[in-house]
């Protein structure tokens, strides 16, 4: 009875959001759907060698090769988390050169492990920019006082937020494709000459 109760909780735990602690400074609103996202960075990218970027910026401005966000708030700590990273690093494969652009923002603490985090992004085949937020000031310009992991907004090219959704579980990989592909053509990314984004830009 009790391998029973403790394979339910472990199940429960990569569907549920895991918690973090609630802030103790700022009183940002949570960010919502149809909301305009708050800019952010220069934040180091943890996985700069993978990537090709040394640090990341959100300005929400669409350019060429960056129509549309896909924000991820992460950390190794968070079971659900670490399920959704194939999941990310599949968007990028697909996606990346149509205009989207996504961005992992990582909150494990600076006295953490740096080579272990790296080994787990490697082994989840993760080469988008993983961005280092270690006090969770930009996780609060998005969620508030009160914060929950794993956490996904997917930002058009007007900058507000078209879809945020939050916990990991198995159908939120046809939601966030499905999202991605009716925000790509609005914004002519599905155009094949498009360029899209450079290394080291």
């Amino acid at each position: 009875m009790r391998t029973a109760q403790a394979l339910l909780i472990v199940a429960l735990g990569t569907a549920l959001p895991c918690l973090a602690q609630e802030s103790r400074h700022g009183d940002e609103m949570p960010v919502t759907a149809g909301t305009k996202a708050p800019a952010f960075g220069p934040l180091p990218v943890i996985n700069a060698k993978e990537s090709g970027l040394s640090q990341w910026v959100f300005d929400g401005v669409s350019r060429p090769g960056a129509s549309c966000w896909l924000i991820s708030f992460s950390a190794s700590w968070c079971p659900g988390c670490v399920n959704e990273l194939p999941l990310l690093a599949e968007l990028h494969r697909q996606f990346g050169d149509k205009g989207l652009q996504v961005v992992t923002v990582n909150l494990d603490p600076e006295t953490g492990n740096p080579g272990r985090l790296l080994s787990l992004l490697k082994s989840k085949g993760i080469r988008h920019p993983v961005a280092s937020d270690p006090e969770q000031r930009v996780l609060r310009k998005f969620q508030g006082r009160m914060v929950s992991l794993p956490a996904v907004y997917l930002v058009g090219p007007d900058g507000r937020v078209k879809l945020f959704h939050e916990g990991y579980d198995s159908g939120v990989g046809r939601l966030l494709r499905n999202s991605i592909e009716r925000l790509l053509p609005a914004s002519q990314a599905d155009d094949p000459g498009r360029p899209g984004p450079k290394e080291g830009s």
